[in-house]
């Protein structure tokens, strides 16, 4: 999932490549949706894994990795988010055994409200 159809996202488009070279069936969804309802799609079709790049993912070279069950986010190196999801779809590794080498992922948001709150009190 592509949070905007910008040509500066065109690079983090690794992630598709490295799935299909592992033989992981994989699609871009790059429709004008709100990203609730681009996840709210994929789960009804049972994508057990999403793959997001966001605005965060042009300055830190990671992405989300979400995971439909829990909807828990993780933040994912992105040279490392294909091997992960390999992992996970064949059973080598669970999602609580990423969440331990992983940070989670929190929305923009609610970054931005920490950081403002943590400024706040100092």
């Amino acid at each position: 999932v592509y949070l905007s159809v910008s040509l500066a996202f065109s690079p983090l488009s690794r992630p598709a490549d490295q799935l299909s070279d592992l033989n992981l069936s994989n699609i871009i969804e790059d429709s004008s949706a709100s990203i609730g309802r681009r996840y709210a799609r994929t789960d009804e079709i049972g994508v057990p894994f999403g793959i997001t790049v966001d605005f965060a993912s042009l300055t830190t070279d990671s992405v989300t990795l979400r995971e439909r069950n829990s909807t828990d986010q993780l933040r994912v190196p992105t040279d490392k988010v294909a091997e992960a999801v390999d992992d996970l779809c064949r059973g080598r590794r669970t999602w609580q055994q990423m969440a331990e080498v992983y940070p989670k992922h929190t929305s923009q948001e609610d970054e931005l409200a920490a950081t403002a709150t943590a400024s706040a009190a100092s």
